[in-house]
């Protein structure tokens, strides 16, 4: 482990935080207790169709990890690495997501309403057919994404890169701002 970079979770560390936060969505809060998954490095782990509502993986190193269909509302990757990592069909409904490095990452099909998405590097991340209404794009690089056939209606895009992205077939109208 270098200085900069978080500690190993090992995997039965992972799995004793996620039945905790299982035991804590099922209860309604009464029993087990909030996974944070901030300021770790966890590697080779399939999250897909879990459900992480409301994690935090700030300041974390995710790698070759999937979070395909999972449920991943409210959490927050705030300065998060995770570029390549497989986020198809997840729903991120009101993710917050500042700062972190996506780039390559899969998010085909998934719902990312009225997430917010703050000075992220997303270049050639893959939106197919996603649900992003109402979202907010600020100062993200989203260089060579492909956005083809996903909702943007009401989408905001302010101050980001967008050269060679690809729109075909988006549905809805987004806003792109761009400051002077």
């Amino acid at each position: 482990m270098s200085a900069s970079e978080p500690e190993r979770l090992s995997r039965q560390a992972l799995e004793r935080i996620l039945a905790l936060h299982a035991q804590h969505l099922d209860s309604e809060g009464d029993e087990g207790e909030a996974a944070d998954l901030s300021l770790y490095t966890i590697e080779d782990y399939d999250f897909s169709e879990l459900e992480l509502d409301e994690v935090h993986f700030d300041d974390s190193v995710l790698r070759r990890c999937i979070f395909a269909s999972a449920e991943l509302a409210r959490a927050n990757f705030s300065e998060t690495q995770a570029a390549g990592t497989n986020f198809a069909h997840a729903c991120l409904l009101k993710a917050e997501i500042h700062s972190a490095q996506l780039g390559g990452a899969c998010f085909n099909g998934a719902i990312l309403a009225r997430a917010m998405v703050v000075g992220t590097d997303l270049r050639g991340a893959t939106f197919r057919d996603a649900d992003l209404h109402d979202a907010v794009f600020a100062r993200c690089d989203l260089r060579g994404a492909i956005f083809d056939g996903a909702n943007v209606e009401r989408t905001v895009f302010s101050d980001c890169q967008l050269d060679g992205a690809s729109w075909a077939d988006v549905q809805g109208d987004a806003e792109e701002q761009v400051s002077e």
